[in-house]
């Protein structure tokens, strides 16, 4: 009875193991998606707007990842004006 009890548990802790190891690597990946497609806004801001956009660059840190892909997804036509509006929006939501 004691072995049946002994394996239940080995059987559930390796279960639940697995599954917050699937959880950790999971979130990890979409933690980096994130900061990779922030990097990459960046990038197109400076390129787009040049050093006039340096103050406001930062602000992307807290946009999220809504906002990020707006951005992102509207490059070609986005200007200097709505860039720096949606920037200055402190959304924290991540």
């Amino acid at each position: 009875m004691f072995e049946r009890f002994a394996k239940a548990l080995d059987e559930n802790m390796r279960e639940n193991y697995e599954k917050g190891l699937h959880e950790g690597l999971e979130k990890g990946l979409q933690e980096g998606l994130y900061e990779g497609e922030k990097k990459v806004l960046k990038k197109q801001l400076l390129k787009k707007f040049g050093k006039k956009i340096t103050p406001y660059i930062d602000n992307i840190d807290s946009l999220n990842i809504e906002t990020i892909e707006y951005i992102t997804e509207n490059i070609f036509g986005i200007n200097y004006e709505e860039t720096v509006e949606i920037l200055n929006r402190k959304k924290v939501e991540k």
